[in-house]
Order: structure tokens, then C-alpha cells, then sequence
């Protein structure tokens, strides 16, 4: 986390609901939000004592909270439980519904991070997404205002923490036209089980154009890592709400639009 994001999970952020998702990273060191914050949100230092001669070894403030879902807290364990802190912490998630020590219970423990991160499953919110990213001459700035231009839109400028940790100074949202081909056109009518004849009769009214809603933000995050650190050439990554259509020829088509921009040198579909 440290290095894509260039600093420590800020506590503030976080003080009225600790965390509900992955914590914000920034380039100010702060302290870590830890286990031990979360018990002393609904117990006293004397029940976090009493409990304590229950371990050999209890050191709560070193389970570093990254993750907050529902009744499970994710946490990183330096060593809650062994007498020295360790370096490669395994993954622990907690449940607070439990009957276990002060409430909380032991759902589940991962060697270390790596498994933790090859067991992740895409969350359905990502898998609504379309990702693209674009090398270009220009700065992130010119190369907004120049899509703009060629979309006929006005990007609504953002300057708050609503895209999360990704850490940005400026971000845009707006939309991206995109186009329906005869292609995506069969298959959509295919998959509502309608006659092709009858979505030509309708984009013969309405157009074969969509705008789909669409976030722009750079890839470098202020603190100098990347959101693509794999792509560190790109300069804007596009995010795009996936559609009620089939998507795949309308992005196809998108892509070879904007590769033929003025100051774009690539195009890159992202995973």
C-alpha cells in the first residue's frame, strides 16, 4: 500500500466509521489506524487490560485495519499475538458479532499478503467498469480540455477525496460518447429476444450515440507512484461505467477514435 500510494492510511479520515473500505493513503505521516483504535471505540482501556492475560503475548496495536466490510475488520498482523513484531505480516479478518474476546472472533487467517491477494475476487462494483488509458504529448489538463472539444461535453472539474485513495490534486467527471454499430446493435437485440428491425426503428430516432458516464484522472498520484505503475507512459486513465449494451465494439471503436487524436501517441484497453 505504502508503495502505490506513497504514504500512511489517514486516521482522520476515518474517525466516525474507522473505515469502509480500502484506507485513504497520503503523503503526510500520520499514525496507523490499528486494532486496538477499533476496541477502544466500544470498550474501556480496563476491558482491553482485563483481557490481555488471556494471550501469552497481546499486542493489539500491531493488527494495522486496511479493510472494514459489514461485521468483518480486515487487518495486517505484525504480531498481535507473538512476542516480537514480524516483518511480512500475515492477513486476519476479525468479526464483531462473535462470542470471543471482547466481542470479536478469529474468522480467518492468510499465510500473507500475496495468497491474500491472489484469493481476491473482483468486487461487482469493478466489474461495472471499463478502464482505458491514453499516452499522450499533452498534459493531463490540455488533454481533458481537448476531448471536450472533440465530445462536445464540459467536464465537471473535482478536487475532493470522492475518487477515494487514488490521491489525485485534480480529477474530471463527465461522459464519453459511445457509438452503436450494427454488431452490438444484433447482439443486444438477441439478448432481449427482439427483432434487430426494432432497435434499428429506435436509433433511427434516438441516435447511435450514448454518453456514458465517465471519470478522468491522471496516473500519477501526487505522491509521484502511479495508479497503472505497470503503465507509468500514460497520461489519463478513463473510467467507464459499462452500459446497458454490449460493450465490446463501441470501446473497439472508441479506442481507434481517440488513437487518431491530436497529441495521442497510444491507446491502452487496462485491465
Amino acid at each position: 500500500m505504502k508503495q502505490q500510494n506513497g504514504g500512511t492510511p489517514r486516521y482522520g479520515t476515518f474517525q466516525d466509521l474507522l473505515i469502509d473500505d480500502f484506507a485513504c493513503l497520503s503523503e503526510t505521516t500520520q499514525n496507523l489506524v490499528t486494532f486496538e483504535d477499533c476496541l477502544r471505540l466500544t470498550h474501556t482501556q480496563e476491558d482491553i487490560s482485563a483481557i490481555a492475560p488471556s494471550f501469552s503475548f497481546f499486542n493489539p496495536s500491531r493488527l494495522i485495519i486496511f479493510t472494514n466490510s459489514g461485521h468483518e475488520i480486515g487487518c495486517f498482523d505484525y504480531g498481535w499475538r507473538s512476542k516480537n513484531i514480524i516483518d511480512d505480516p500475515e492477513v486476519i479478518f476479525f468479526s464483531d458479532d462473535g462470542d470471543g474476546f471482547l466481542n470479536f472472533n478469529v474468522v480467518q487467517n492468510i499465510e500473507n499478503f500475496n495468497i491474500f491477494i491472489d484469493q481476491l475476487t473482483l468486487p461487482e462494483k469493478l466489474e461495472k467498469k471499463i478502464h482505458i488509458g491514453i499516452n499522450s504529448s499533452l498534459d493531463f489538463d490540455t488533454l481533458c480540455s481537448s476531448l471536450e472539444g472533440v465530445w462536445e461535453v464540459e467536464f465537471e472539474p473535482k478536487a475532493d477525496s470522492h475518487y477515494g485513495w487514488f490521491n489525485f490534486e485534480k480529477w474530471f467527471y463527465g461522459s464519453v460518447p459511445l457509438y452503436l454499430d450494427d454488431q452490438t446493435l444484433m447482439a443486444y437485440a438477441e439478448e432481449n429476444n427482439t427483432t434487430f428491425q426494432s432497435i434499428l426503428d429506435w436509433v433511427s430516432m434516438e441516435g447511435r450515440s450514448r454518453s456514458i458516464e465517465t471519470i478522468l484522472s491522471p496516473n500519477q498520484h501526487r505522491s509521484g507512484t502511479y495508479l497503472y505503475p505497470d503503465n507509468r507512459e500514460l497520461t489519463l486513465i478513463l473510467e467507464i461505467s459499462k452500459p446497458w449494451f454490449t460493450v465490446e465494439r463501441a470501446i473497439e471503436k472508441l479506442c481507434e477514435n481517440l488513437s487518431k487524436l491530436s497529441g495521442v501517441i497510444a491507446v491502452t484497453k487496462l485491465p
